[in-house]
């Protein structure tokens, strides 16, 4: 099944919604950890639309334990003026959770944000 993941061209991630809902399934825990990995390089890689972005951290907030760090490209290059809120409650959540990022890793997120999301 990693394979799979892997061949998919990483361009198509964010248009393809039969490819973006496979490599979601492949986040769930249980699955195999090579597959959930080459779903975070190809996720990591793309540039996901507010829905997708959403669903993303929704998933990811059920998912088992992923080094969030890997997807921090991801996160960078997706994240908008509506998804700002999302992604702070994602990473409240997730420092509730025993996420322990290093500060720089952190200060780089909030650098991130859309201003709207600074006035939180």
């Amino acid at each position: 099944m990693a394979n799979c993941a892997a061949d998919a061209p990483v361009s198509s991630v964010p248009q393809a919604p039969a490819r973006f809902e496979f490599l979601l399934r492949l986040l769930r825990p249980g699955q195999d950890p090579l597959a959930r990995l080459a779903a975070v390089d190809l996720l990591d890689a793309a540039r996901l639309g507010d829905d997708q972005f959403r669903r993303l951290l929704d998933s990811l907030g059920t998912s088992a334990p992923l080094s969030l760090e890997t997807l921090l490209p991801c996160f960078r290059r997706s994240v908008s003026a509506i998804t700002a809120p999302v992604l702070l409650d994602f990473l409240e959540q997730s420092l509730s959770r025993d996420w322990q990022p290093q500060e720089k890793t952190l200060q780089g997120l909030v650098n991130i944000l859309p201003d709207v999301a600074h006035r939180r």
